[in-house]
C-alpha cells in the first residue's frame, strides 16, 4: 500500500471522499512519516492506539451483538 492509496482509505472511512481531504490526509502522514524517521517512539505511539481502539470495538461488539 502506498501513502496515495492509505490516505484514500483514510479518507473513506472518515467518510470524507473529497480530492482536498485526501490531499489534506497525504500531508498529515507525510508529516507522521517524518517524526516515524526521527524517533521509532512515533510508531509505537500509533500501534499502541490501534491496539487501543480494536480493543474498544471488540468490547463494544460484545456488549452489543447483533
Amino acid at each position: 500500500m502506498n501513502i496515495k492509496q492509505l490516505a484514500s482509505a483514510v479518507a473513506a472511512r472518515e467518510g470524507h471522499k473529497s480530492q482536498a481531504r485526501i490531499c489534506d490526509i497525504r500531508e498529515i502522514l507525510s508529516i507522521l512519516g517524518d517524526l516515524s524517521y526521527e524517533t521509532p517512539d512515533s510508531i509505537r505511539a500509533i500501534v499502541n492506539l490501534g491496539i487501543t481502539r480494536a480493543n474498544k470495538r471488540k468490547k463494544i461488539k460484545k456488549s452489543n451483538p447483533s
